[in-house]
C-alpha cells in the first residue's frame, strides 16, 4: 500500500522556512557565526549543515520551499529539473559580503574598506546582501568618526572627498531602495537596525559638526594665547576675547542646537543613545580641559562657567545613558583634573601670564 507525503498549506511552509533561513543567514553574517565573531568557519553551513540543510531533506516541499527563499535572498538562479537546486553556491554570495562584514581595518582615521566599498562598489546584486553592506556603512562611520578625505578616481584623480554627510547622501537613498527591493521576511529583520543607523547617523551629523566647530574655536584660543606670551605685539588681547566670548555664546546656546534636533527626531531610538557614550566621553573631555584652563583674561570666567555647567549636563545625561547614578560635581572633579593635567599644565601656564 502507497502511502503519500502529507502536504502542508504553502503559506505554513513559506512562514516556517522563511523564519529558518533568515535566523540562519543573518547569524552567518552578522552573528554568531559570522567572520568577525568565528573566522574559523567558512560560512558554506548555509548549504552544506545546520537548520538550511536540515530543510533541503525533510521533503521536496520544503527543500521547494527553501531553494525558492535563498534563491530570492541571494539573487541565484534555480534548475527546477527534477529535484531543485540552486544554480550557485550560496557560499560563492555570501562569503565576500561575510568578510566585508567583518572589516575593521582604519587608514588615516578613515575606515579603509569604507573608501574601497565607494570606488568599487562591492556588493552583491541581492537586495539582501546589498542591505547587510550598507548597514556596515553607515555603523563603521558613525562608530568611527573620521576627517575628510580626498578619494582618486580610475584616473587617480582626487573625485570624491569623503565626509560622514557624503556617506550618508551617498547610500541613504541606496539602502531604503534595497531595503523596499527585499522579501518582508528581510524587511522585517532589517527595521530595527534601519532606524537605529539612521538615528545616530543624524544625531553625529549635528553633534560632529558641533564639536568641530568648537574644537577649532578652542584652538584658536589656545593658538592666540600662545602668541600673547611669545610677543605680546604681534596680537592684541582684544581678538583674544573675542574669540573667548565666541566659544562661551557656543557652549551656552548648545541646548538650543539640541531643541531643535529634538524637535524633528522622529526615531524611537532616544537622542541620547543615538549620540553614544563615546561621543559623550569625547565632548566632556572638551569642556572639562576648558573649564580647567587658568587664565586672566577678562571674560575667561564667563567661558570656565559655561564649560563646567556642559560638562556637568553631559556627565549625567552619560549616567543616565549607562543606566548610573547621576554624579555629584565633587565626585567626577578631582579625577578630571588628573586626566587633564598632563595635557592642560603648559597651556594654563601660558594664560596665566595673559
Amino acid at each position: 500500500m502507497l502511502y503519500r507525503q502529507p502536504v502542508l498549506p504553502p503559506e505554513i511552509v513559506h512562514a516556517i522556512v522563511s523564519r529558518v533561513v533568515v535566523r540562519h543567514l543573518d547569524d552567518v553574517l552578522v552573528g554568531p557565526m559570522s567572520a568577525l565573531n568565528a573566522p574559523h568557519v567558512d560560512g558554506s553551513d548555509v548549504e552544506t549543515g545546520g537548520p538550511v540543510a536540515a530543510l533541503l531533506v525533510v521533503s521536496c516541499q520544503f527543500r521547494q520551499a527553501t531553494i525558492m527563499i535563498l534563491a530570492n535572498a541571494l539573487d541565484i538562479a534555480i534548475s527546477r529539473a527534477g529535484v531543485w537546486r540552486l544554480l550557485e553556491k550560496p557560499l560563492e554570495k555570501i562569503e565576500p559580503v561575510r568578510d566585508f562584514l567583518a572589516a575593521r581595518v582604519v587608514h588615516d582615521g578613515v575606515p579603509e574598506h569604507i573608501i574601497d566599498f565607494v570606488l568599487t562598489a562591492k556588493i552583491e546584486r541581492s537586495p539582501v546582501l546589498s542591505v547587510y553592506a550598507h548597514l556596515h556603512v553607515f555603523e563603521e562611520t558613525t562608530a568611527n568618526p573620521f576627517p575628510p578625505i580626498s578619494v582618486p578616481n580610475a584616473e587617480g584623480e582626487d573625485h570624491l572627498t569623503l565626509t560622514l554627510e557624503v556617506v550618508y547622501d551617498f547610500y541613504e537613498s541606496r539602502l531604503r531602495e534595497k531595503y523596499d527591493e527585499c522579501p518582508s521576511v528581510f524587511q522585517d529583520l532589517f527595521h530595527a537596525r534601519m532606524e537605529g543607523v539612521f538615528a545616530r547617523c543624524t544625531a553625529t551629523l549635528v553633534y560632529d559638526n558641533l564639536m568641530k566647530l568648537m574644537e577649532e574655536s578652542w584652538g584658536k584660543i589656545y593658538e592666540l594665547s600662545a602668541n600673547i606670551l611669545g610677543d605680546p605685539l604681534l596680537i592684541s588681547g582684544d581678538e583674544l576675547e573675542i574669540h573667548i566670548t565666541s566659544l562661551t555664546s557656543s557652549i551656552r546656546h548648545l541646548p538650543e542646537h539640541e531643541q531643535l534636533l529634538r524637535s524633528t527626531w522622529t526615531y524611537s531610538m532616544s537622542v541620547d543613545a543615538a549620540i553614544g557614550e563615546s561621543r559623550f566621553e569625547d565632548w566632556i573631555l572638551l569642556f572639562s580641559i576648558i573649564a580647567r584652563w587658568t587664565s586672566r583674561c577678562k571674560s575667561m570666567p564667563e567661558l570656565l562657567k559655561a564649560a563646567q555647567d556642559a560638562e556637568d549636563a553631559f556627565r549625567a545625561r552619560l549616567a543616565r545613558l549607562r543606566g548610573e547614578d547621576v554624579p555629584r560635581d565633587s565626585d567626577h572633579r578631582a579625577v578630571l583634573s588628573q586626566e587633564v593635567a598632563g595635557g592642560s599644565s603648559e597651556g594654563t601656564a601660558m594664560l596665566e601670564s595673559t
